[in-house]
Protein backbone atom coordinates (compact mmCIF):
# COMPACT_ATOMS: atom_id res chain seq x y z
CA UNK A 1 0.00 0.00 0.00
CA UNK A 2 1.44 3.11 -1.09
CA UNK A 3 2.12 5.85 1.72
CA UNK A 4 -1.16 8.36 0.39
CA UNK A 5 -3.61 5.22 0.95
CA UNK A 6 -6.21 5.58 3.72
CA UNK A 7 -7.54 2.54 5.50
CA UNK A 8 -11.33 1.64 4.72
CA UNK A 9 -12.95 1.24 7.72
CA UNK A 10 -16.20 0.14 8.53
CA UNK A 11 -17.90 3.25 9.74
CA UNK A 12 -20.33 1.91 13.05
CA UNK A 13 -20.33 2.83 16.17
CA UNK A 14 -17.43 1.63 18.65
CA UNK A 15 -19.13 -0.94 20.86
CA UNK A 16 -19.97 -0.07 24.57
CA UNK A 17 -17.00 -1.47 26.77
CA UNK A 18 -20.15 -3.55 28.65
CA UNK A 19 -20.27 -5.58 25.81
CA UNK A 20 -16.78 -7.26 26.52
CA UNK A 21 -18.43 -9.03 29.56
CA UNK A 22 -21.46 -9.76 27.03
CA UNK A 23 -19.17 -11.38 24.88
CA UNK A 24 -17.27 -13.44 26.88
CA UNK A 25 -20.26 -14.59 28.83
CA UNK A 26 -21.90 -15.65 25.77
CA UNK A 27 -18.71 -17.60 24.80
CA UNK A 28 -18.39 -19.44 28.22
CA UNK A 29 -21.96 -20.20 28.25
CA UNK A 30 -21.80 -21.72 24.53
CA UNK A 31 -18.77 -23.61 25.54
CA UNK A 32 -19.98 -25.09 28.47
CA UNK A 33 -23.59 -25.93 26.80
CA UNK A 34 -21.07 -27.59 23.87
CA UNK A 35 -19.46 -29.92 26.14
CA UNK A 36 -22.52 -30.50 27.81
CA UNK A 37 -24.21 -31.85 24.47
CA UNK A 38 -21.17 -33.61 23.25
CA UNK A 39 -20.97 -35.45 26.65
CA UNK A 40 -24.61 -36.56 27.25
CA UNK A 41 -26.45 -36.78 24.07
CA UNK A 42 -26.43 -40.00 22.67
CA UNK A 43 -28.02 -39.29 19.05
CA UNK A 44 -24.95 -38.33 17.28
CA UNK A 45 -27.26 -36.30 14.91
CA UNK A 46 -28.92 -33.99 17.40
CA UNK A 47 -25.54 -34.03 19.53
CA UNK A 48 -23.33 -32.98 16.14
CA UNK A 49 -26.57 -29.91 15.10
CA UNK A 50 -26.52 -28.75 18.57
CA UNK A 51 -22.74 -28.32 19.08
CA UNK A 52 -22.43 -26.68 15.57
CA UNK A 53 -25.28 -24.32 16.99
CA UNK A 54 -23.59 -23.73 19.87
CA UNK A 55 -20.24 -22.34 18.36
CA UNK A 56 -21.27 -20.87 15.08
CA UNK A 57 -24.27 -19.04 16.45
CA UNK A 58 -22.38 -17.31 18.85
CA UNK A 59 -19.61 -16.68 16.38
CA UNK A 60 -22.50 -15.12 13.98
CA UNK A 61 -23.23 -13.10 16.88
CA UNK A 62 -20.36 -10.92 18.32
CA UNK A 63 -18.86 -10.97 14.65
CA UNK A 64 -21.96 -8.63 13.45
CA UNK A 65 -23.80 -7.27 16.69
CA UNK A 66 -23.57 -3.94 17.15
CA UNK A 67 -25.84 -1.06 19.40
CA UNK A 68 -29.12 -0.89 18.29
CA UNK A 69 -28.90 -3.99 15.96
CA UNK A 70 -29.02 -6.34 18.57
CA UNK A 71 -32.17 -8.03 17.72
CA UNK A 72 -31.25 -8.04 14.33
CA UNK A 73 -27.63 -10.48 14.66
CA UNK A 74 -29.70 -12.29 16.79
CA UNK A 75 -32.50 -13.62 14.26
CA UNK A 76 -30.17 -13.62 11.77
CA UNK A 77 -27.22 -16.21 13.96
CA UNK A 78 -30.35 -18.11 15.36
CA UNK A 79 -32.13 -18.76 11.58
CA UNK A 80 -28.85 -19.35 10.30
CA UNK A 81 -27.61 -22.05 12.90
CA UNK A 82 -31.52 -23.56 12.85
CA UNK A 83 -30.81 -23.77 8.77
CA UNK A 84 -28.08 -25.24 9.18
CA UNK A 85 -28.58 -27.35 11.88
CA UNK A 86 -31.68 -29.05 10.35
CA UNK A 87 -29.84 -29.80 7.17
CA UNK A 88 -26.75 -31.55 9.08
CA UNK A 89 -29.07 -33.56 11.47
CA UNK A 90 -31.17 -35.21 8.06
CA UNK A 91 -28.06 -35.37 6.57
CA UNK A 92 -26.88 -37.94 9.29
CA UNK A 93 -30.29 -39.69 9.91
CA UNK A 94 -29.83 -40.32 5.36
CA UNK A 95 -26.74 -41.70 6.21
CA UNK A 96 -27.15 -43.44 8.86
CA UNK A 97 -27.45 -42.87 12.36
CA UNK A 98 -25.53 -45.71 13.62
CA UNK A 99 -22.80 -44.85 11.26
CA UNK A 100 -22.46 -41.37 11.56
CA UNK A 101 -19.20 -41.44 13.51
CA UNK A 102 -17.67 -41.71 9.80
CA UNK A 103 -15.65 -38.76 10.61
CA UNK A 104 -15.56 -37.39 7.12
CA UNK A 105 -19.27 -37.06 6.74
CA UNK A 106 -19.08 -35.16 9.88
CA UNK A 107 -16.08 -33.21 8.73
CA UNK A 108 -17.73 -32.30 5.28
CA UNK A 109 -20.81 -31.16 6.78
CA UNK A 110 -19.02 -28.95 9.53
CA UNK A 111 -17.07 -27.31 6.29
CA UNK A 112 -20.31 -26.54 4.67
CA UNK A 113 -21.51 -24.76 7.12
CA UNK A 114 -18.65 -22.83 7.83
CA UNK A 115 -18.64 -22.24 4.03
CA UNK A 116 -21.99 -20.83 4.12
CA UNK A 117 -22.06 -18.56 7.59
CA UNK A 118 -18.99 -16.94 6.24
CA UNK A 119 -20.46 -16.01 2.51
CA UNK A 120 -23.66 -14.67 4.18
CA UNK A 121 -22.09 -13.13 6.76
CA UNK A 122 -21.13 -10.22 4.89
CA UNK A 123 -24.26 -9.57 3.03
CA UNK A 124 -26.18 -9.06 6.02
CA UNK A 125 -23.47 -6.95 7.87
CA UNK A 126 -23.59 -4.62 4.55
CA UNK A 127 -27.09 -4.60 4.86
CA UNK A 128 -26.99 -3.56 8.27
CA UNK A 129 -24.24 -1.00 7.40
CA UNK A 130 -26.68 0.25 3.97
CA UNK A 131 -29.86 -0.07 5.56
CA UNK A 132 -30.83 -1.97 1.94
CA UNK A 133 -30.55 -4.87 0.04
CA UNK A 134 -28.12 -3.13 -2.78
CA UNK A 135 -25.12 -4.69 -1.28
CA UNK A 136 -22.69 -2.59 -2.37
CA UNK A 137 -19.37 -4.39 -3.12
CA UNK A 138 -17.27 -2.30 -1.18
CA UNK A 139 -18.57 -2.98 2.13
CA UNK A 140 -18.87 -7.01 1.37
CA UNK A 141 -15.25 -6.85 0.31
CA UNK A 142 -14.33 -5.28 3.64
CA UNK A 143 -16.07 -7.23 5.90
CA UNK A 144 -15.65 -10.33 4.37
CA UNK A 145 -11.84 -9.98 5.02
CA UNK A 146 -12.40 -8.50 8.17
CA UNK A 147 -14.49 -11.42 9.30
CA UNK A 148 -11.87 -13.87 8.73
CA UNK A 149 -9.11 -11.45 10.72
CA UNK A 150 -11.17 -10.75 13.69
CA UNK A 151 -11.49 -14.59 13.95
CA UNK A 152 -8.04 -15.31 13.52
CA UNK A 153 -7.30 -12.45 15.88
CA UNK A 154 -9.88 -13.68 18.41
CA UNK A 155 -8.07 -17.59 18.36
CA UNK A 156 -4.62 -15.91 18.71
CA UNK A 157 -5.97 -14.03 21.83
CA UNK A 158 -7.35 -17.39 23.06
CA UNK A 159 -4.41 -19.21 22.45
CA UNK A 160 -1.86 -16.30 24.11
CA UNK A 161 -4.66 -16.29 27.03
CA UNK A 162 -4.00 -20.74 27.05
CA UNK A 163 -0.04 -20.15 27.19
CA UNK A 164 0.02 -17.51 29.85
CA UNK A 165 -2.44 -19.91 31.82
CA UNK A 166 -0.26 -23.62 31.40
CA UNK A 167 2.89 -21.56 32.17
CA UNK A 168 1.80 -20.75 35.47
CA UNK A 169 0.06 -24.10 35.90
CA UNK A 170 3.88 -25.38 35.64
CA UNK A 171 5.59 -22.54 37.82
CA UNK A 172 2.41 -23.63 40.79
CA UNK A 173 3.47 -27.31 39.95
CA UNK A 174 6.88 -26.89 40.52
CA UNK A 175 6.15 -25.53 44.44
CA UNK A 176 3.80 -28.00 45.30
CA UNK A 177 0.25 -26.76 43.82
CA UNK A 178 -1.53 -28.08 41.32
CA UNK A 179 -5.07 -26.99 41.16
CA UNK A 180 -4.59 -24.83 38.08
CA UNK A 181 -2.59 -27.57 36.23
CA UNK A 182 -5.66 -30.06 37.33
CA UNK A 183 -8.55 -27.45 36.11
CA UNK A 184 -6.54 -26.89 32.81
CA UNK A 185 -7.04 -30.57 32.68
CA UNK A 186 -10.66 -30.68 33.00
CA UNK A 187 -12.43 -30.53 29.59
CA UNK A 188 -15.39 -28.78 30.55
CA UNK A 189 -13.39 -25.64 31.71
CA UNK A 190 -11.14 -25.99 28.98
CA UNK A 191 -14.22 -25.68 26.26
CA UNK A 192 -15.42 -23.22 27.86
CA UNK A 193 -13.04 -20.79 29.00
CA UNK A 194 -11.34 -20.90 24.96
CA UNK A 195 -14.52 -19.88 24.23
CA UNK A 196 -14.87 -16.96 26.46
CA UNK A 197 -11.53 -16.02 25.24
CA UNK A 198 -12.34 -16.02 21.64
CA UNK A 199 -15.05 -14.26 22.14
CA UNK A 200 -13.12 -11.10 24.19
CA UNK A 201 -10.27 -11.35 21.52
CA UNK A 202 -13.17 -11.03 18.67
CA UNK A 203 -14.77 -7.96 20.67
CA UNK A 204 -11.10 -6.43 21.59
CA UNK A 205 -10.05 -6.49 17.50
CA UNK A 206 -13.80 -5.23 16.60
CA UNK A 207 -13.52 -2.21 19.34
CA UNK A 208 -10.30 -1.21 17.55
CA UNK A 209 -11.37 -1.50 13.85
CA UNK A 210 -8.15 0.45 12.84
CA UNK A 211 -6.05 -2.26 14.35
CA UNK A 212 -7.97 -4.78 11.58
CA UNK A 213 -8.01 -2.36 8.96
CA UNK A 214 -3.89 -2.19 9.54
CA UNK A 215 -3.64 -5.97 8.99
CA UNK A 216 -6.26 -6.13 6.31
CA UNK A 217 -3.45 -3.79 4.50
CA UNK A 218 -0.18 -5.85 5.31
CA UNK A 219 -1.78 -8.46 3.90
CA UNK A 220 -2.96 -6.92 0.66
CA UNK A 221 0.98 -5.84 0.30
CA UNK A 222 2.43 -9.08 1.22
CA UNK A 223 -0.15 -10.47 -1.21
CA UNK A 224 1.11 -7.71 -3.81
CA UNK A 225 4.58 -9.02 -3.78
CA UNK A 226 3.05 -12.71 -3.95
CA UNK A 227 1.16 -12.05 -7.16
CA UNK A 228 4.01 -11.48 -9.55
CA UNK A 229 6.13 -14.28 -8.50
CA UNK A 230 2.64 -16.66 -8.75
CA UNK A 231 2.84 -15.11 -12.34
CA UNK A 232 6.42 -15.99 -13.52
CA UNK A 233 5.99 -19.29 -11.76
CA UNK A 234 2.59 -20.00 -13.62
CA UNK A 235 3.71 -18.98 -17.31
CA UNK A 236 6.62 -20.87 -16.77
CA UNK A 237 5.08 -24.33 -15.87
CA UNK A 238 2.69 -23.93 -18.90
CA UNK A 239 5.45 -22.44 -21.41
CA UNK A 240 7.59 -26.13 -20.20
CA UNK A 241 4.53 -28.21 -20.38
CA UNK A 242 4.12 -26.70 -23.55
CA UNK A 243 7.08 -28.46 -24.82
CA UNK A 244 6.95 -31.62 -23.23
CA UNK A 245 4.05 -33.28 -24.85
CA UNK A 246 1.00 -34.85 -23.83
CA UNK A 247 2.97 -37.59 -21.42
CA UNK A 248 4.17 -34.21 -19.57
CA UNK A 249 0.04 -33.27 -19.65
CA UNK A 250 -0.80 -36.56 -18.41
CA UNK A 251 1.72 -36.19 -15.36
CA UNK A 252 0.09 -32.78 -14.51
CA UNK A 253 -3.44 -34.12 -14.10
CA UNK A 254 -2.79 -36.64 -11.63
CA UNK A 255 -2.21 -34.32 -9.43
CA UNK A 256 -5.71 -32.36 -9.48
CA UNK A 257 -5.05 -31.56 -6.01
CA UNK A 258 -2.01 -29.41 -6.55
CA UNK A 259 -3.51 -28.00 -9.18
CA UNK A 260 -7.03 -27.03 -7.14
CA UNK A 261 -4.46 -25.15 -4.54
CA UNK A 262 -2.28 -23.39 -7.03
CA UNK A 263 -6.03 -22.33 -8.46
CA UNK A 264 -7.37 -21.09 -4.78
CA UNK A 265 -4.17 -19.40 -4.44
CA UNK A 266 -4.32 -17.68 -7.73
CA UNK A 267 -7.75 -16.44 -7.25
CA UNK A 268 -7.22 -14.68 -3.70
CA UNK A 269 -4.03 -13.02 -5.08
CA UNK A 270 -6.06 -11.57 -7.65
CA UNK A 271 -8.89 -10.39 -5.56
CA UNK A 272 -6.19 -8.49 -3.38
CA UNK A 273 -5.81 -6.93 -6.07
CA UNK A 274 -9.14 -6.15 -7.01
CA UNK A 275 -9.75 -4.63 -3.71
CA UNK A 276 -12.80 -2.73 -2.99
CA UNK A 277 -13.25 -0.84 -6.07
CA UNK A 278 -12.53 2.42 -4.23
CA UNK A 279 -9.80 4.65 -5.17
CA UNK A 280 -7.73 4.94 -1.67
CA UNK A 281 -7.31 1.04 -1.78
CA UNK A 282 -6.39 0.79 -5.91
CA UNK A 283 -3.66 -1.33 -6.95
CA UNK A 284 -0.68 0.02 -8.55
CA UNK A 285 -0.49 -0.67 -12.59
CA UNK A 286 1.94 -2.79 -12.45
CA UNK A 287 -0.12 -5.28 -10.26
CA UNK A 288 -2.67 -5.03 -12.42
CA UNK A 289 -1.21 -5.99 -15.70
CA UNK A 290 0.48 -9.04 -14.38
CA UNK A 291 -2.90 -9.99 -12.78
CA UNK A 292 -4.24 -9.61 -16.59
CA UNK A 293 -1.66 -11.99 -17.22
CA UNK A 294 -2.21 -14.42 -14.75
CA UNK A 295 -6.38 -14.79 -15.32
CA UNK A 296 -5.94 -16.76 -18.63
CA UNK A 297 -3.36 -19.32 -16.96
CA UNK A 298 -5.81 -20.00 -14.01
CA UNK A 299 -8.38 -20.75 -16.78
CA UNK A 300 -6.09 -23.18 -18.03
CA UNK A 301 -4.89 -24.41 -14.56
CA UNK A 302 -8.65 -25.18 -14.24
CA UNK A 303 -8.95 -27.43 -17.63
CA UNK A 304 -6.57 -29.29 -15.83
CA UNK A 305 -8.05 -30.18 -12.88
CA UNK A 306 -11.41 -30.31 -15.16
CA UNK A 307 -9.71 -32.54 -17.28
CA UNK A 308 -8.47 -34.96 -14.09
CA UNK A 309 -11.25 -35.13 -12.16
CA UNK A 310 -13.64 -36.60 -15.01
CA UNK A 311 -10.99 -38.85 -15.89
CA UNK A 312 -10.97 -40.72 -12.33
CA UNK A 313 -15.22 -40.24 -12.26
CA UNK A 314 -15.48 -41.96 -15.74
CA UNK A 315 -13.21 -44.71 -14.66
CA UNK A 316 -14.00 -45.52 -11.42
CA UNK A 317 -17.16 -43.72 -10.52
CA UNK A 318 -18.53 -41.18 -8.36
CA UNK A 319 -16.97 -41.26 -4.28
CA UNK A 320 -17.61 -38.60 -1.89
CA UNK A 321 -14.80 -36.88 -1.82
CA UNK A 322 -14.44 -36.66 -5.81
CA UNK A 323 -17.86 -35.14 -5.61
CA UNK A 324 -16.56 -32.30 -3.53
CA UNK A 325 -13.70 -32.22 -5.67
CA UNK A 326 -15.68 -32.08 -9.08
CA UNK A 327 -17.87 -29.19 -7.23
CA UNK A 328 -14.83 -27.11 -6.25
CA UNK A 329 -13.30 -27.75 -9.59
CA UNK A 330 -16.33 -26.56 -11.13
CA UNK A 331 -16.23 -23.15 -9.11
CA UNK A 332 -13.18 -22.35 -9.39
CA UNK A 333 -13.61 -22.93 -13.20
CA UNK A 334 -16.46 -20.66 -13.02
CA UNK A 335 -14.17 -17.96 -10.94
CA UNK A 336 -11.53 -18.33 -13.97
CA UNK A 337 -14.11 -18.17 -16.92
CA UNK A 338 -15.72 -15.32 -15.19
CA UNK A 339 -12.50 -13.30 -14.89
CA UNK A 340 -10.78 -13.64 -18.04
CA UNK A 341 -14.43 -13.05 -19.75
CA UNK A 342 -14.13 -9.67 -18.18
CA UNK A 343 -11.15 -9.07 -20.29
CA UNK A 344 -13.43 -8.52 -22.84
CA UNK A 345 -15.03 -5.17 -20.81
CA UNK A 346 -11.24 -3.73 -21.29
CA UNK A 347 -11.13 -0.72 -18.50
CA UNK A 348 -13.84 -1.82 -16.73
CA UNK A 349 -12.54 -5.62 -16.43
CA UNK A 350 -12.02 -5.43 -12.76
CA UNK A 351 -15.94 -3.67 -11.84
CA UNK A 352 -16.81 -6.82 -14.15
CA UNK A 353 -14.77 -9.48 -11.97
CA UNK A 354 -16.02 -7.82 -8.71
CA UNK A 355 -19.32 -8.03 -9.37
CA UNK A 356 -18.88 -11.57 -10.53
CA UNK A 357 -17.42 -12.44 -7.13
CA UNK A 358 -20.50 -11.41 -5.37
CA UNK A 359 -23.28 -13.50 -7.70
CA UNK A 360 -20.53 -16.55 -7.61
CA UNK A 361 -20.11 -16.04 -3.83
CA UNK A 362 -24.13 -16.26 -3.98
CA UNK A 363 -24.10 -19.39 -5.94
CA UNK A 364 -21.18 -20.75 -3.64
CA UNK A 365 -23.48 -21.01 -0.83
CA UNK A 366 -26.35 -22.08 -2.60
CA UNK A 367 -24.31 -24.69 -3.31
CA UNK A 368 -23.53 -25.62 0.19
CA UNK A 369 -26.95 -25.86 1.41
CA UNK A 370 -27.65 -28.27 -1.51
CA UNK A 371 -25.45 -30.20 -1.15
CA UNK A 372 -26.76 -30.68 2.00
CA UNK A 373 -30.71 -32.19 0.62
CA UNK A 374 -30.85 -36.02 -0.65
CA UNK A 375 -31.18 -33.93 -4.11
CA UNK A 376 -27.27 -33.52 -4.15
CA UNK A 377 -25.97 -35.27 -1.16
CA UNK A 378 -22.23 -36.95 -2.18
CA UNK A 379 -23.03 -40.18 -0.66
CA UNK A 380 -25.98 -40.85 -2.25
CA UNK A 381 -25.12 -39.69 -5.81
CA UNK A 382 -21.63 -42.14 -5.02
CA UNK A 383 -24.12 -44.85 -3.99
CA UNK A 384 -26.22 -44.22 -7.44
CA UNK A 385 -22.90 -44.34 -9.46
CA UNK A 386 -21.16 -47.14 -7.73
CA UNK A 387 -24.36 -49.47 -8.58
CA UNK A 388 -24.65 -47.89 -11.93
CA UNK A 389 -21.07 -48.90 -12.66
CA UNK A 390 -21.85 -52.10 -11.58
CA UNK A 391 -25.40 -53.26 -13.26
CA UNK A 392 -23.92 -51.85 -16.25
CA UNK A 393 -20.38 -54.01 -16.84
CA UNK A 394 -18.07 -51.13 -16.34
CA UNK A 395 -16.55 -53.12 -13.80
CA UNK A 396 -16.41 -56.66 -13.21
CA UNK A 397 -18.70 -58.73 -10.50
CA UNK A 398 -15.00 -59.81 -8.90
CA UNK A 399 -13.06 -56.52 -8.57
CA UNK A 400 -15.80 -54.16 -7.55
CA UNK A 401 -15.79 -52.91 -4.42
CA UNK A 402 -18.35 -54.18 -2.29
CA UNK A 403 -17.27 -53.10 1.30
CA UNK A 404 -16.78 -49.10 0.26
CA UNK A 405 -20.66 -49.70 -0.02
CA UNK A 406 -21.42 -50.88 2.90
CA UNK A 407 -18.64 -49.02 5.16
CA UNK A 408 -18.08 -45.51 3.38
CA UNK A 409 -21.13 -44.83 1.65
CA UNK A 410 -23.48 -45.12 5.22
CA UNK A 411 -27.41 -46.21 4.34
CA UNK A 412 -27.47 -45.26 0.57
CA UNK A 413 -24.57 -47.53 0.11
CA UNK A 414 -26.26 -50.20 2.16
CA UNK A 415 -29.78 -50.03 -0.20
CA UNK A 416 -27.93 -49.97 -3.45
CA UNK A 417 -26.20 -52.85 -2.38
CA UNK A 418 -29.91 -54.12 -1.40
CA UNK A 419 -30.78 -53.40 -4.79
CA UNK A 420 -27.95 -55.49 -6.50
CA UNK A 421 -28.93 -58.47 -4.71
CA UNK A 422 -32.48 -58.05 -6.12
CA UNK A 423 -31.59 -57.59 -9.44
CA UNK A 424 -31.81 -60.80 -11.30
CA UNK A 425 -30.24 -59.34 -14.04
CA UNK A 426 -27.14 -58.15 -13.19
CA UNK A 427 -24.09 -60.35 -15.15
CA UNK A 428 -22.06 -62.66 -12.92
CA UNK A 429 -25.06 -63.15 -10.61
CA UNK A 430 -23.35 -66.05 -9.13
CA UNK A 431 -20.32 -64.50 -8.01
CA UNK A 432 -22.22 -61.12 -6.69
CA UNK A 433 -24.58 -63.13 -4.70
CA UNK A 434 -20.78 -64.75 -3.45
CA UNK A 435 -19.16 -61.65 -2.39
CA UNK A 436 -22.30 -60.29 -0.57
CA UNK A 437 -22.75 -63.45 1.24
CA UNK A 438 -19.09 -63.29 2.35
CA UNK A 439 -19.53 -59.76 3.03
CA UNK A 440 -22.74 -59.84 5.38
CA UNK A 441 -20.12 -61.74 7.57
CA UNK A 442 -18.19 -58.88 8.27
CA UNK A 443 -19.28 -55.83 10.37
CA UNK A 444 -15.63 -54.19 10.29
CA UNK A 445 -13.82 -52.52 7.29
CA UNK A 446 -10.94 -53.79 8.31
CA UNK A 447 -12.06 -57.41 8.47
CA UNK A 448 -13.34 -56.79 5.13
CA UNK A 449 -10.31 -55.76 3.66
CA UNK A 450 -8.27 -58.72 5.02
CA UNK A 451 -10.57 -61.24 3.68
CA UNK A 452 -8.24 -62.48 1.08
CA UNK A 453 -5.67 -62.82 3.39
CA UNK A 454 -8.02 -64.43 6.22
CA UNK A 455 -8.80 -67.10 3.42
CA UNK A 456 -5.12 -68.07 2.34
CA UNK A 457 -4.18 -68.49 6.20
CA UNK A 458 -7.03 -70.97 6.80
CA UNK A 459 -6.19 -72.26 3.66
CA UNK A 460 -2.54 -73.15 5.06
CA UNK A 461 -4.05 -74.12 8.40
CA UNK A 462 -6.37 -76.99 6.84
CA UNK A 463 -2.91 -78.12 5.68
CA UNK A 464 -2.57 -79.68 9.35
CA UNK A 465 -5.38 -82.48 8.41
CA UNK A 466 -4.18 -82.96 5.75
CA UNK A 467 -2.27 -86.45 6.63
CA UNK A 468 -0.33 -86.60 3.11
CA UNK A 469 1.05 -83.55 4.36
CA UNK A 470 1.44 -83.42 7.89
CA UNK A 471 2.47 -86.60 9.69
CA UNK A 472 -0.47 -87.30 12.52
CA UNK A 473 0.79 -88.91 16.01
CA UNK A 474 -1.20 -91.74 16.64
CA UNK A 475 -2.10 -91.72 13.19
CA UNK A 476 -6.32 -91.11 13.65
CA UNK A 477 -6.02 -88.08 15.84
CA UNK A 478 -8.91 -85.82 15.65
CA UNK A 479 -8.07 -82.74 15.45
CA UNK A 480 -10.31 -79.76 17.16
CA UNK A 481 -12.29 -77.92 14.30
CA UNK A 482 -11.65 -74.39 15.95
CA UNK A 483 -7.74 -75.28 14.95
CA UNK A 484 -8.64 -75.46 11.49
CA UNK A 485 -9.77 -71.62 11.37
CA UNK A 486 -7.69 -69.93 13.83
CA UNK A 487 -5.41 -67.39 13.04
CA UNK A 488 -1.45 -68.83 13.62
CA UNK A 489 0.66 -66.69 11.76
CA UNK A 490 3.65 -68.31 13.51
CA UNK A 491 3.13 -70.73 11.95
CA UNK A 492 1.40 -70.46 8.75
CA UNK A 493 4.94 -69.86 6.45
CA UNK A 494 5.82 -73.33 7.90
CA UNK A 495 2.86 -74.97 6.35
CA UNK A 496 3.56 -73.23 2.99
CA UNK A 497 5.83 -76.27 2.68
CA UNK A 498 5.12 -79.20 4.73
CA UNK A 499 5.28 -82.32 2.75
CA UNK A 500 6.35 -80.49 -0.32
CA UNK A 501 8.71 -81.20 -2.83
CA UNK A 502 12.14 -80.12 -1.36
CA UNK A 503 10.27 -79.02 1.24
CA UNK A 504 10.20 -80.48 4.75
CA UNK A 505 8.42 -83.00 6.85
CA UNK A 506 5.89 -81.89 9.56
CA UNK A 507 3.93 -83.35 12.50
CA UNK A 508 1.66 -83.07 15.16
CA UNK A 509 1.06 -84.63 18.31
CA UNK A 510 -1.38 -84.45 21.50
CA UNK A 511 -0.10 -83.38 24.67
CA UNK A 512 -0.75 -81.80 28.26
CA UNK A 513 1.03 -79.40 29.16
CA UNK A 514 -0.52 -76.79 31.63
CA UNK A 515 -2.49 -77.45 34.27
CA UNK A 516 -5.71 -74.99 32.45
CA UNK A 517 -8.43 -76.17 30.45
CA UNK A 518 -8.20 -76.35 27.28
CA UNK A 519 -6.72 -78.45 23.48
CA UNK A 520 -2.68 -78.39 23.82
CA UNK A 521 -0.72 -79.86 20.59
CA UNK A 522 2.83 -80.24 19.48
CA UNK A 523 3.41 -79.15 15.91
CA UNK A 524 7.52 -79.92 14.77
CA UNK A 525 9.18 -79.49 11.33
CA UNK A 526 12.23 -80.64 9.98
CA UNK A 527 13.76 -79.19 7.51
CA UNK A 528 16.14 -81.09 4.08
CA UNK A 529 18.74 -80.16 6.41
CA UNK A 530 18.21 -81.72 9.37
CA UNK A 531 17.07 -78.16 11.66
CA UNK A 532 14.29 -78.63 13.86
CA UNK A 533 11.71 -76.59 15.33
CA UNK A 534 9.13 -77.00 17.98
CA UNK A 535 5.45 -75.36 18.51
CA UNK A 536 3.19 -75.59 21.12
CA UNK A 537 -0.48 -74.85 20.11
CA UNK A 538 -2.51 -74.23 22.90
CA UNK A 539 -6.47 -73.83 23.13
CA UNK A 540 -7.15 -70.79 25.38
CA UNK A 541 -10.63 -69.67 26.18
CA UNK A 542 -11.68 -69.29 22.26
CA UNK A 543 -8.78 -68.41 20.86
CA UNK A 544 -5.61 -70.63 19.58
CA UNK A 545 -2.11 -68.90 20.22
CA UNK A 546 1.03 -71.05 19.48
CA UNK A 547 4.32 -70.46 21.21
CA UNK A 548 7.65 -71.60 20.23
CA UNK A 549 9.78 -74.01 22.35
CA UNK A 550 12.43 -75.12 20.31
CA UNK A 551 14.25 -73.76 16.87
CA UNK A 552 16.90 -74.94 14.99
CA UNK A 553 17.23 -77.88 17.14
CA UNK A 554 19.75 -80.32 15.52
CA UNK A 555 19.60 -83.34 17.66
CA UNK A 556 19.11 -86.35 15.01
CA UNK A 557 16.92 -88.58 17.86
CA UNK A 558 14.66 -85.87 18.39
CA UNK A 559 12.55 -86.06 15.24
CA UNK A 560 12.25 -90.00 16.29
CA UNK A 561 11.04 -89.52 19.58
CA UNK A 562 8.62 -87.21 18.42
CA UNK A 563 7.16 -89.72 15.83
CA UNK A 564 7.23 -92.18 18.75
CA UNK A 565 5.59 -90.70 20.81
CA UNK A 566 8.12 -90.61 23.51
CA UNK A 567 7.12 -87.22 24.95
CA UNK A 568 5.93 -85.94 28.38
CA UNK A 569 4.74 -83.26 30.27
CA UNK A 570 8.14 -82.79 33.04
CA UNK A 571 7.42 -80.68 36.64
CA UNK A 572 9.03 -77.38 36.73
CA UNK A 573 12.38 -77.22 39.57
CA UNK A 574 10.85 -73.97 41.06
CA UNK A 575 7.71 -72.85 41.96
CA UNK A 576 5.95 -69.32 41.02
CA UNK A 577 6.10 -66.46 42.97
CA UNK A 578 3.35 -64.79 43.64
CA UNK A 579 3.83 -60.33 45.20
CA UNK A 580 0.66 -59.30 45.73
CA UNK A 581 -2.26 -59.96 42.95
CA UNK A 582 1.04 -60.35 40.70
CA UNK A 583 2.36 -63.91 39.85
CA UNK A 584 5.65 -64.19 38.08
CA UNK A 585 6.29 -67.68 36.37
CA UNK A 586 9.20 -69.56 36.93
CA UNK A 587 10.35 -71.79 33.87
CA UNK A 588 13.64 -74.64 33.60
Amino acid sequence: MSSNETLTVPQQERLPKAWAGLFLVIGIICGLLTYLTVEHVDDIALSFSLSQALLLGPLLFVLSARPGKVPAASVFAITSVLCLGLLAATSIYRFGIELSANAGLLFLLAGQAIIFAYILLPFFQTWLDDGDLSFSYEGLFVHSWNNGLLALVGLGFMWLFWLILFLFALLFESVGIDALITLLHEPMFDVSAKAGATALGIFIARDYARIVASLRAILFALLSILNPVFLVLAVGFLAALSFGGFEKLASVVSASATILSLITIGIILSNAVLRDGSEALAAGQPLRIATVVMLPALLFFSGFAAYAISLRIVDYGLTPERVWIAVGTGILAIYAIAYVASLLFRDRWMAVCRRANVFIALAVAAIALIMQTPFADPFVLSARSQYERLTTGAVDAESFDYGFMKFELGAPGREALKRIREDSGIAERDVVISKLDLLAKSNEEGIWRRQPEIAALESEIATLSDPDRVELVPAGLQLPESLLSANLHSITSLLKTCGQTDGQDCLITAIDLADHPGDELIFATRAANGRQAIYVLELKGEEWRSVSLAYNVTTESLWDDLRSGRLSSVPSNYRDLKVGDRIFRFRN
